[in-house]
């Protein structure tokens, strides 16, 4: 998150913004960046403890959401590895692991 946080202050600085306009929605760009858990966001917003599940409701949460296995993900790690996720991978990591530690990912349609 950091390296995302200084990237975005190094081009928002360079071109002069503060703010954009992403789908009608005013995005500012105030440093630092408030960080959050994506784990304890998911619980809030599915109004569910994902941490709870066992690997098989997990898969099967997952897979009732839509298009959970058409996309893939090349991820680099803080420790600079790269995975590779399709998305139900990816939910079953975080979920699992409650790690935040992905920096990035490549997205790809199958």
């Amino acid at each position: 998150m950091d390296r995302i946080e200084k990237l975005f202050a190094y081009i928002t600085k360079k071109l002069n913004i503060n703010s954009v306009v992403f789908n009608g929605q005013k995005i500012e760009f105030k440093y630092p960046f408030n960080k959050i858990n994506m784990v304890d966001e998911l619980n809030k917003k599915l109004n569910i403890d994902l941490r709870k599940f066992s690997d098989k409701e997990a898969i099967k949460f997952a897979s009732q959401m839509p298009d959970i296995y058409y996309y893939e993900f090349e991820v680099i790690t803080q420790n600079n590895e790269i995975k590779k996720f399709n998305k139900l991978d990816y939910f079953l990591n975080v979920v699992k692991n409650d790690t935040n530690n992905f920096v990035f990912a490549k997205y790809s349609e199958k």
